[in-house]
């Protein structure tokens, strides 16, 4: 009877903590997220078309008897985008329950604890996945590892963040875009005992292992890259999916096309400008000019990750700090500014972009579209109650949504190398 009980007052916890709405708390730490369109109504069999026209004028002539002899068919690519799934599983042991019935809003306090904890761990895998090219890897291993000991480094110390002690994790020799290679070691996972997200003295981050070796995965190498166990492959399609770091090649396959053989590779994957080793705010200059060069004056909102832009900003003499709101989400937001040949670009710093890169977008362009919202309490039955686990003794909430990134107009990225 008193289990009974317990059930029956989660749904006013539930209702009284986390009503419609429990998406809007994940854009505060996000711009990106919070400017760009929701569309949560991605219902059907799991795919739509995003049509893009790579040939607007070519059957045009100063001679009308050329034009109408060169008019062709619209030409036009169309990109199939599916739907992804992210889960975010918390739980509350029986114990706990029970041991704060005789305080006054002491099981409240508890659940609000544990599922706000929850809340932010989906937060930093949706954030990531806005900036992840949809293969799922959260780092790489350095080349200075020794796979024989418990502790390895990380490529970039920007990959600090993905990790937690007691996640599992797996590995593969690729970063999970193409999802050719798969898991090394038939899906080996190993639990994470201790990260540590930078060493002063080198400036690195280590992920050390709750027992054995990192070679106890079967193929392991100093470059393989690390995921999230079960996140392989499995990803959204972020802002480096749609407008990658480099030129898709002649293998390319996005969302069932060839970007490199359909005709009009920047008008299906952006612009790259190369810094060359010169000051990042240049770079940053020269992107404006180029956007500006290709007609694309509306782009003039610049992401980049907080080390690169504490350098670009430390370079420049003179710049300002502006309030940027965003319609629909009440949530404000800070920018800083800084003049090109597209006017004034409003540059934001996000934790989750690959340092080294600068992305020049025009937010507008670009819709997150879900079935239901992002993310949601997954309650189909509408009850909003715990799950007791038939396991152990917890009772399990779950957040979870189905979704994925869209740019409806991918020529309108500029990408840097700072």
């Amino acid at each position: 009877m008193a289990i009974a009980e317990s059930i029956a007052s989660a749904p006013n916890i539930f209702k009284v903590l986390y009503p419609d709405g429990i998406s809007k708390p994940l854009y505060g730490e996000s711009y990106l997220l919070g400017s760009m369109k929701k569309d949560t109504t991605f219902y059907g069999q799991g795919a739509k078309y995003v049509v893009v026209s790579i040939a607007p004028g070519s059957g045009g002539s100063s001679s009308i008897a050329t034009a109408i002899a060169n008019q062709g068919s619209t030409q036009e690519v169309r990109f199939q985008l599916p739907r992804k799934k992210l889960y975010e599983v918390g739980s509350i042991d029986g114990e706990t329950i029970f041991a704060g019935r005789d305080k006054k809003g002491a099981i409240v306090d508890i659940v609000r604890h544990t599922m706000d904890r929850a809340l932010e761990a989906f937060g930093v895998t949706l954030s990531r996945a806005a900036w992840g090219n949809g293969g799922g890897a959260r780092g790489q291993i350095a080349t200075t590892s020794n796979l024989a000991t418990s502790t390895v480094t990380l490529t970039s110390r920007v990959d600090a963040n993905a990790f937690f002690k007691n996640m599992f994790v797996q590995a593969a020799v690729d970063d999970g875009y193409s999802g050719s290679a798969g898991v090394l070691g038939a899906g080996i996972q190993v639990q994470l005992g201790q990260v540590q997200r930078l060493n002063a003295a080198t400036g690195t981050t280590s992920l050390t292992l709750a027992s054995g070796n990192w070679n106890q995965i079967p193929g392991l190498t100093t470059s393989s890259y690390l995921f999230r166990s079960g996140d392989y492959a499995g990803y959204p399609s972020g802002i480096p999916a749609w407008a990658p770091q480099v030129d898709p090649t002649v293998s390319d396959s996005f969302l069932g096309v060839n970007r490199f053989t359909a005709g009009d590779l920047n008008f299906l994957s952006g612009w790259r400008v190369l810094g060359t080793g010169q000051p990042k705010q240049q770079t940053l200059i020269d992107m404006g000019a180029e956007a500006k060069q290709n007609g694309l004056t509306g782009i003039k909102t610049v992401f980049m990750n907080p080390l690169d832009m504490r350098d670009a900003f430390k370079e420049q003499s003179t710049f300002k700090t502006i309030d940027v709101d965003v319609s629909g989400v009440k949530i404000g937001y800070n920018a800083l500014t800084l003049q090109s040949a597209v006017g004034n670009m409003n540059v934001f710093s996000e934790t989750w972009i690959p340092r080294g890169f600068a992305w020049a977008l025009d937010p507008s362009t670009w819709t997150m579209r879900s079935a239901g919202d992002v993310p949601m309490l997954l309650d189909v039955d509408g009850i909003k109650m715990f799950l007791r686990n038939p396991g152990s003794d917890d009772y399990q909430f779950r957040y979870g949504c189905y979704m994925n990134f869209e740019n409806a107009e991918p020529a309108r990225a500029i990408v840097g190398t700072l």
